[in-house]
């Protein structure tokens, strides 16, 4: 493949890639009831939030074969710490930066979230 074609892929790969964002990971098994419980009260209307807006939901589900190879490969490259438990939220920039383990209700994971954001933003 000569040059110039390679330079028409490469860029044409970037515009279709999206940007990478900071986002928020949940830790999430169906068989829990506090993350139905959170699926229940925070996610349908979380994207629409100044939160969600900062840090997108992104659903890991640890009965999915292929979301659980994303939290073993990332645990053993030293991204995240282990996951002990379900509903896990991780704040996730290419790396673990803060977590909340568990879901004590709609206020107290907004309240936590808010915290660790600050953080996060320099705030």
């Amino acid at each position: 493949m000569n040059i110039l074609k390679m330079l028409i892929v490469a860029t044409v790969l970037l515009m279709v890639s999206p940007a990478f964002a900071a986002e928020l990971l949940m830790i999430h098994n169906p068989d829990c009831g506090f993350c139905r419980a959170f699926m229940e009260q925070v996610e349908p209307t979380y994207g629409e939030t100044p939160e969600g807006k900062a840090l997108p939901l992104r659903v890991l589900d640890v009965t999915r074969l292929g979301d659980v190879r994303w939290i073993r490969d990332n645990h053993k490259a030293g991204l995240i710490d282990p996951i002990e438990g379900t509903p896990t939220f991780i704040i996730w920039d290419g790396e673990e930066f803060d977590r909340i383990a568990g879901y004590g209700g709609k206020d107290w994971f907004y309240t936590k979230l808010r915290v660790i954001l600050e953080d996060f933003l320099g705030e």
